[in-house]
């Protein structure tokens, strides 16, 4: 049976932790070889290491299942720990101190060109209603800046459509 520590409750080793496997169990299985079966004494021996090993692996099987344990518990912690070095380096990104003049003069390279095809251009997803859900800063920023909301597109051929 498997002794567990008092202070801890971590299992304890065999006080014998060797198995008895080597010279005994060879000569057992050279017997064994012409399919004879062992008697007496060797039954005996052959019982007693096989118990002795049952033990053992038990005891192994407890001690791999708390590392695994431990171990999945230090892959959480890790995980916690990368999220949260993550997050605080993203506070210190040097975007996050640029001067509001520099971010609104690269908004304004991100606005698309003056084209006869604008279609599409007032939409969401495009410059510059994308550059204000980025965050408050950026939207402040988009904001206080007439020249990125200057470009209006109308669409007069639908209208014209329905007046022919």
């Amino acid at each position: 049976m498997l002794s567990h520590c008092h202070e801890c409750g971590a299992l304890n080793p065999l006080k014998d932790d060797t198995i008895l496997i080597g010279a005994p169990e060879v000569s057992a299985q050279s017997q064994w070889l012409p399919n004879e079966s062992p008697r007496g004494p060797q039954v005996d021996f052959i019982r007693s290491a096989v118990s002795q090993t049952n033990v053992q692996l038990a005891y192994l099987d407890e001690e791999i299942s708390q590392l695994r344990h431990r171990l999945k518990q230090l892959e959480e912690k890790r995980a916690e720990l990368l999220d949260y070095r993550t997050r605080n380096v993203a506070v210190l990104s040097p975007l996050r101190r640029m001067p509001p003049e520099l971010l609104a003069e690269i908004f304004s390279w991100t606005l698309p060109p003056p084209s006869p095809d604008l279609s599409g251009c007032a939409a969401v997803k495009h410059s510059p209603w994308i550059l204000a859900q980025v965050s408050k800063y950026w939207r402040t920023v988009a904001l206080s800046q007439p020249a990125l909301w200057s470009l209006v597109y109308l669409d007069y051929t639908k209208f014209l459509a329905h007046l022919t």
